[in-house]
């Protein structure tokens, strides 16, 4: 759970960064799309975009984390690695290399800057969501064992 919300908090920040550095293209978008019929300016569905993409990214990050928790607690035994951060960062890069550059590609349609940052802040967050994790399983596993030794 905890890597789960620090997997959410890390990709809300990401998200709002790049709300702010393509802020004008955004509104310039949204500006083109809407109709001249209708009474909502660009910069009030920019505003509302970046609530609801912050709040997304949280609660999504939180439910997705808590999968891949899941994923990687049936997987932790087969993936390399000694230590529970060295696994998790193993898990990370298989996660980026998955969600972000297989999954993300379509992103390079918005531009090839806006993919390589998309990349790079990929692989920021899934490297730190697996460390965490793997530290976390790791500690637990260890309190498990004290708590039920096997004798």
């Amino acid at each position: 759970m905890l890597a789960g919300v620090a997997y959410g908090v890390l990709d809300a920040i990401i998200a709002a960064v790049f709300l702010t550095v393509y802020k004008n293209l955004i509104l310039t978008v949204l500006a083109k799309s809407i109709p001249s019929s209708v009474s909502v300016s660009a910069a009030s569905l920019y505003s509302l975009a970046v609530d609801i993409a912050i709040a997304f990214a949280i609660v999504g990050g939180i439910v997705i984390g808590m999968l891949l928790g899941v994923v990687f607690s049936l997987t932790f035994d087969r993936l390399p690695g000694r230590t529970g951060m060295t696994k998790g960062a193993f898990f990370g890069v298989v996660m980026w290399l998955i969600f972000n550059v297989l999954l993300g590609a379509g992103n390079i349609r918005y531009g090839t800057m806006f993919y390589v940052a998309s990349i790079a802040a990929g692989l920021t967050i899934s490297l730190v969501f697996g460390v965490i994790l793997g530290r976390l399983f790791e500690t637990g596993m260890k309190r498990l064992t004290a708590l039920n030794p096997v004798v």
